[in-house]
């Protein structure tokens, strides 16, 4: 079977999930496996360029009004960029003049160690547009741009659009790395509307795309040194698969810096247990960080039943760091679980990240039903969540489902007027030592009129169920005094109850910041929540690349600085609309 193959296997047997975290409903799931320890596995994963990389070697040009019958010089320029995938040199930079380029790309060339990467970069202010409007998908998986089995390649600022299939069954793809390909770029590139419209089955399946997909296929080499950085991913139709995945047999990767949103699924989903590969079929040692991801949402897709898309997804990996992100009008913030029966998620930890106003739940950990596996050693700290389950579903903030030995301390939870906190609506034989600690809850009726749901047992009030679960036991009910919680905004005042209100024992992990990414330490104590004051510090926010626009242009992320209240700045997306994300002023 070829890797494209496997791709498209892996993708019929995911099918619409119905009922993912039933507030109301008692879950009973078996649980297997032993515990593991919960680890920073952030180490050996290198930092995004942020601009242009520097043309060097052999520079070769493509262009529309060019020939594949020229050199491929600045002044006899090839006419495709399959072309110069198939011609490219270990080394060189392909450098793409603006323009609309109707055809699927599949590399056939690699850099090397000793040679650098060969680079495809579309031309400096340039628009280059790899464009699927006018081509028809061809039966199975197939994709705009392949690379499989490549090794030392990336890819600079492309769009790729526009391309759709209405088979059942079929998968289409905007980008797709698999196979045993190694160090890949994929950097401020923008991939929207690649689309599935084909009916589904009577379970939901049959509807399958991705905007950008990592499939580790391969059993004896896995896909390694992964990135990426500062792209837009929106408007795809994806059924029951998600806009930027990372599936099977992959390791040492970085998701950073993106933008994704407005897709009918799950964001960003790093996941395991699939059969993607005969081994080693989970991804590892991977980073999501600093990425913004909103608007995702399976309302209207006709492969669920309800509102069960996440912004980022952890299914059935090990040792994965979410960090620094920010989450927003999804139906789920960020989700930890395992879904594939006799599977787990381990080591996964989610720390620094603002998630705020998501349709169903902010943070949801567990598998969640019988045939479903389980959440193991994973570790939720130092988080801000503020008024998620937009429509009152009784999920609240915190989700906890099947699992077992997770903790979750130091986060700041803020939610509405409902002042549903945590709901565990399953039974101590399948979810338990886990541990709440040290967190800070508030909402405006007060922790007399707060609700807490532990182990299938609900309370009334915020001391009610310390007293009876023996959860949250150095924990605060207060407020923690936001800058702006209408915006909402996730920092702190100096005089938040929040502040030096964390464990003396606590240690940063190595070059750890916080929401900012200012030191994640400064004061007596850690703080709790995504943001650490730090008087008198104002760090520039991390650039990134501005939605929509060519590569090279940079803006600051969506990110607040110390002394400085988040405002509202309004973005271009693609197509020509725009949207409202918090930024520093």
């Amino acid at each position: 079977m070829t890797a494209a193959e496997q791709v498209g296997v892996t993708a019929r047997r995911r099918l619409g999930v119905a009922g993912r975290v039933g507030a109301t409903v008692g879950l009973l799931v078996a649980v297997s496996g032993l515990l593991l320890a919960a680890k920073d596995p952030s180490g050996g994963v290198g930092r995004v360029r942020r601009r242009v990389p520097r043309v060097s070697g052999t520079t070769y040009w493509v262009a529309p009004d060019g020939s594949d019958a020229n050199p491929g010089t600045a002044e006899r320029p090839w006419r495709t960029i399959g072309k110069a995938a198939a011609t490219a040199t270990p080394g060189s930079t392909v450098l793409i003049r603006g323009g609309v380029y109707a055809e699927r790309v599949r590399l056939a060339v690699s850099g090397s160690a000793e040679a650098g990467y060969v680079t495809f970069q579309a031309y400096p202010t340039e628009r280059v547009v790899l464009d699927g409007t006018t081509l028809a998908a061809p039966t199975g998986v197939s994709s705009m741009l392949t690379i499989d089995g490549e090794a030392w390649v990336r890819i600079v600022g492309l769009e790729i659009a526009n391309y759709r299939t209405g088979t059942r069954n079929d998968l289409a793809v905007g980008l797709l790395v698999t196979g045993p390909s190694h160090h890949v770029e994929v950097l401020h590139c923008t991939i929207h509307h690649i689309a599935n419209t084909a009916p589904v089955d009577r379970d939901g399946g049959g509807r399958d795309a991705h905007a950008l997909a990592v499939y580790g296929t391969s059993a004896a080499a896995p896909i390694h040194d992964v990135l990426i950085a500062g792209n837009e991913i929106a408007h795809c139709t994806l059924g029951s698969s998600e806009a930027l995945v990372v599936n099977g047999n992959v390791e040492r990767f970085e998701v950073r810096d993106n933008r994704v949103h407005d897709n009918d699924n799950i964001g960003i989903d790093v996941i395991g247990w699939e059969g993607t590969a005969a081994a080693d079929d989970q991804p590892r040692q991977g980073v999501v960080r600093g990425n913004l991801v909103w608007n995702n949402s399976a309302a209207g897709n006709p492969a669920y039943t309800d509102l069960a898309a996440g912004g980022i997804y952890v299914d059935g990996a090990r040792a994965i760091l979410i960090d620094g992100n920010i989450v927003h009008d999804n139906d789920y913030g960020i989700e930890v679980g395992c879904e594939n029966r006799g599977g787990s998620a381990s080591g996964v930890l989610v720390r620094n990240n603002f998630v705020y106003h998501n349709l169903v739940g902010g943070i949801a950990l567990g598998g969640y039903d019988t045939d479903r596996g389980v959440v193991v050693g994973c570790t939720f700290r130092h988080n801000t969540l503020v008024h998620n389950d937009t429509t009152r579903s009784g999920s609240g903030e915190i989700v906890v489902q099947v699992a077992r030995g997770n903790t979750i301390t130091h986060n700041v939870v803020v939610a509405h007027e409902a002042g549903v906190m945590v709901t565990n609506y399953v039974s101590p034989a399948w979810s338990r030592d886990n541990l709440l600690d040290r967190n800070l809850y508030f909402s405006a009726g007060g922790p007399s009129a707060a609700t807490f749901v532990w182990q299938d047992e609900e309370y009334g009030s915020f001391e009610a169920f310390r007293a009876a679960s023996g959860q949250d036991a150095h924990s605060l009910f207060a407020d923690p005094q936001l800058a702006d919680p209408a915006l909402p905004d996730p920092h702190l005042g100096e005089g938040s109850p929040a502040v030096d209100a964390g464990d003396p024992a606590f240690v940063p992990g190595e070059g750890e910041g916080d929401v900012d990414g200012e030191p994640r330490l400064c004061g007596s104590r850690v703080d709790l929540g995504a943001d650490e004051v730090c008087p008198g510090a104002a760090s520039a926010p991390p650039a990134m690349a501005t939605p929509g626009e060519s590569a090279g242009t940079t803006v600051p992320a969506a990110r607040g600085t110390r002394g400085s209240p988040w405002s509202v700045t309004r973005v271009r997306l693609v197509g020509g609309r725009s949207t409202t994300v918090p930024s520093a002023r």
